[in-house]
């Protein structure tokens, strides 16, 4: 079953051309956190779909004795699969600084550690298995 997947409110989110980032809305629902734009895939069933969402993780610094302070960004990018069928959400347990999902083979998801997949050598693809060991399913609120 095709689902309809619209991203908007889009934004840059490191500068000097990207990566892009947005709200997603899959089949008029629209879901919390932004994900990396235009890039999801899905299953050849058109059961799994598979997205990369950014989850940054922001902490204080202070310098000199507490007398400066920074706030810093590290970026953080999770795969979350949607199962059309079941109607069900999954999150990875694990996380990346980037992320950028390839394809699907049966359980395994197959992805980069970039927001491209244009350098396989300096961004080698890599996979992680679909299961209860690597995932955890959401509920609505955390979706």
């Amino acid at each position: 079953m095709e689902l309809k997947v619209e991203y908007f409110d889009v934004e840059q989110i490191i500068g000097m051309g990207g990566p892009w980032v947005g709200k997603l809305k899959v089949d008029n629902h629209t879901l919390s956190h932004t994900f990396l734009i235009d890039n999801y895939i899905k299953d050849k069933e058109e059961t799994l779909y598979v997205f990369s969402r950014y989850h940054p993780k922001k902490r204080q610094i202070k310098f000199f004795f507490g007398l400066f302070k920074t706030i810093t960004e590290k970026r953080k990018f999770e795969i979350i699969v949607y199962n059309s069928i079941e109607r069900k959400w999954f999150r990875s347990k694990d996380y990346w600084e980037g992320l950028f999902p390839t394809r699907i083979e049966r359980t395994k998801i197959f992805y980069t550690q970039a927001f491209h997949d244009n350098d396989r050598i300096m961004f080698p693809e890599q996979n992680i298995e679909f299961n209860e060991i690597n995932f955890i399913e959401l509920n609505d609120n955390g979706i």
